[in-house]
Order: structure tokens, then C-alpha cells, then sequence
């Protein structure tokens, strides 16, 4: 179909099949395609649609008209943007989006620090790099601050490499046994919460490897890892688990607290706001 050809549309006399013909045209305009060369202003626009969308090249976006600008420049930053293509989008967040896609593609952590004007973005860009190129350096560049991306980092690379050691470096109490739960259940080994040397925390009362146990066991199905957990009340909550409940965070909610079989001298129940996970007696 001679309409899927872009040069083939300036022989259309038409304005509106001119216009249907550059929407349809799939293929990479050659050099030296004029669009100027049109009288009417909607085939200008139409045939710079052309050359923005399979070029794919931010410059020729600005030339269309209206709405169709925008949706050149989403089409040019979502198909392979290259960095010079996104440096010349005028819209910051357009231009950060394709900055963020340029530098994931190309593992570049420079291209993150070109992200202007949202450091969500930059920080984001900085930790899937970070893990894409498996260097923890990309990670502590991310905002210090923003710790549960920085955790995030670390966590993707130690996860990646089967490496449990680097689990020392994070920051977030919460974050901490995830970081070895994660691996040990992957690697169906959970002798790896052994490692969890962490013993203090300000927002959890027990060890690192305490709550790497019950996470293996919850997550793995294997109530007998329950058995390794120290701490009394949380071996209770593990093993809860295993009548029906849910994990919630750092705790454990169960359905029904009826239904649940009596370990130790507490049990779990979903609380009626959803909001917490609240541990009752029985």
C-alpha cells in the first residue's frame, strides 16, 4: 500500500489524504525531506508528524501544530530516545521521562544527574541503574534523604548477585530482613538469615534474623522455620500464619480469630479498620 510510504504522500493532491497518508506511513523518512514545501499549513505539520514520529527526533515535534505536538514528543520519548533527542524537549517533564528511559537503556548514572526540577525522577532513574548495572555506587547517589530508594538499590543488587553481605548497608528498619528474606526464599536456603547480624532497631523490638525466618517460612510454606525463630511471640505470629493468616506489614492478620488454633497465648486478628495489624489474646 504505496499510503504506508512517506514520500508517496506529496504526490497526494488532497489535503485530507495527504494528511491520512502521513499518519500511516511507517517507514524512516530518507535525508532531505522538505516539508516546507507545502502551501497549506496542515501538511507542513502532518508531514513533520511523519518525520518526528519515525526519525524518531524531538526537533521536528515542535513543528506540528496543537495537541498533535504532544503526541509526536510521547510517541519520541517512548520508542528508544536517545539522550541529544531528549535534551531538546522543552517540557521538563517530557524531557525528564526520556532522560530517565536514555539513561536506563544506556546504564548511565550521568544521565541521570541531567533529570532537572524532580528529584523523584532522578532518584528513580539513579536506583534502576543502579541495580541494572549491578553498582552500588550508582545507589548512594541517590538523594540522602530518600532512604527507601537508596534501601531499594542496595537490596535489587544484593538480591541479583545472591550476595546477603551487602544487606548490611541498608538503612530502613523495615527494609532490613527483606533484604535476606528475599534472597533466602529465592534461593530456597534459610540458613542465609543467619547472616542478619542486626540486633537493634528503633521500629522493631527483635533481631534481623528473628523476622528473616518468619518471612521465609510464611513465604515458603515451611511452618518447621518457624521452629527457628527465638523470640516466643514472634514464633507464635509465625506459626498463626499458618492458620489462616495474612501478612500485614511487619505483623500478621488473621480473618478470623475463631478459626484459629490457640499457639502459645496469643493469636492475630484483622482488626475491623484494616488500618494496623493488632495481636488479641485468647
Amino acid at each position: 500500500d504505496s499510503r504506508h510510504d512517506g514520500q508517496t504522500c506529496f504526490l497526494y493532491l488532497g489535503e485530507a489524504e495527504r494528511a491520512r497518508c502521513f499518519f500511516e506511513a511507517a517507514n524512516t523518512p530518507p535525508a532531505g525531506i522538505d516539508c516546507s514545501r507545502f502551501l497549506d499549513s496542515g501538511s507542513v505539520s502532518n508531514c513533520n508528524y511523519w518525520l518526528g514520529t519515525r526519525t524518531p527526533k524531538a526537533s521536528y515535534c515542535y513543528l506540528v501544530d496543537g495537541n498533535l505536538s504532544n503526541t509526536c514528543l510521547e510517541y519520541v520519548v517512548s520508542h528508544t530516545p536517545q539522550i541529544d533527542t531528549c535534551l531538546v524537549i522543552k517540557d521538563y517533564r517530557q524531557r525528564n521521562v526520556c532522560i530517565k528511559s536514555a539513561a536506563i537503556d544506556a546504564n548511565s548514572a550521568d544521565y541521570c544527574g541531567l533529570i532537572n526540577s524532580e528529584g523523584r525522577v532522578r532518584n528513580e532513574c539513579l536506583l534502576q541503574v543502579g541495580i541494572k548495572s549491578l553498582d552500588q555506587n550508582t545507589c548512594m547517589k541517590i538523594t540522602p534523604n530518600d532512604i527507601n530508594a537508596i534501601d531499594n538499590c542496595i537490596a535489587g543488587i544484593a538480591f541479583a548477585l545472591k550476595e546477603p553481605e551487602r544487606c548490611e548497608f541498608i538503612q530502613g528498619d523495615l527494609a532490613y530482613a527483606p533484604c535476606y528474606s528475599a534472597i533466602a526464599i529465592n534461593y530456597k536456603s534459610p540458613d542465609i538469615c543467619k547472616l542478619a547480624a542486626r540486633s537493634e532497631f528503633r521500629l522493631l523490638p527483635y533481631a534481623g534474623e528473628e523476622y528473616c525466618y518468619r518471612d521465609y517460612a510464611i513465604n515458603t510454606n515451611d511452618e518447621f522455620i518457624c521452629d527457628k525463630i527465638g523470640i516466643s511471640d514472634l514464633k507464635n505470629q509465625c506459626r498463626c500464619g499458618f492458620a489462616g493468616g495474612e501478612i500485614c506489614g511487619y505483623s500478621l492478620a488473621c480473618p478470623d480469630v475463631n478459626k484459629m488454633a490457640a499457639y502459645g497465648d496469643r493469636c492475630c486478628q484483622k482488626p475491623k479498620t484494616g488500618s494496623q495489624c493488632l495481636f488479641v489474646g485468647h
